[in-house]
């Protein structure tokens, strides 16, 4: 829970309640709906085995170590430009790669409120760049067939937490997950979702 930020007026009024014995309204659905899941950082594969290079198939780039301390594996990083991240520990640079976002959980500051038109939804708490990273979509990674049978299964429910990897597995950040399963659909969004192979 140390991850998520309850934002704004909720986080006011929660601050300032606490000690109560029933938080205001809008506060304790976040907080129910924070609570809903258990986080984790990495995918759960639940119908195969995490798939993991071998020391001789870890795609290494050819990045230089620079004579600062500044951060390498940019923009002009061949695994970066396949949306490949450097492995931790195998990266040519050492410990100034920059191409391991997720392996270093380097998410954006974000929080969860709730809006009255679209329910629980993520946002920024902090000024993002364009291009940057902003957090992984964690949950269990199942079958096609397993998440239809558990929504249908959940007759009813209007909260969908899948996203498909590929025709045959999804993502579903239903009973596990990331702060990212509160991201929500947008007709103008400002986000993008990219796949990337982290550690194969």
């Amino acid at each position: 829970m140390d991850r998520f930020l309850v934002g704004g007026e909720a986080a006011a009024n929660y601050r300032r309640d606490r000690w109560t014995a029933r938080p205001l309204v809008e506060e304790r659905s976040v907080l129910q709906a924070l609570t809903e899941y258990e986080v984790i950082d990495q995918n759960k594969f639940c119908c195969r085995p995490k798939q993991v290079h071998e020391d001789d198939e870890i795609p290494h780039c050819k990045c230089r170590r620079g004579q600062d301390w500044t951060l390498t594996c940019g923009i002009g990083c061949e695994n970066r430009s396949m949306q490949v991240e450097c492995v931790s520990g195998k990266c040519v640079t050492g410990g100034r790669c920059s191409n391991q976002q997720m392996q270093d959980d380097r998410n954006a500051l974000l929080s969860v409120k709730n809006l009255s038109h679209k329910g629980m939804s993520l946002f920024a708490s902090e000024q993002i760049l364009p291009g940057a990273f902003v957090c992984q979509y964690t949950g269990e990674i199942i079958r096609s067939s397993t998440y239809r049978r558990r929504e249908m299964e959940l007759n009813g429910v209007t909260n969908y937490y899948g996203m498909a990897i590929n025709n045959n597995e999804v993502i579903d950040a239903r009973a596990f997950g990331g702060i990212a399963r509160f991201a929500n659909h947008s007709c103008q969004p400002n986000c993008v979702v990219e796949r990337w192979d982290v550690n194969g």
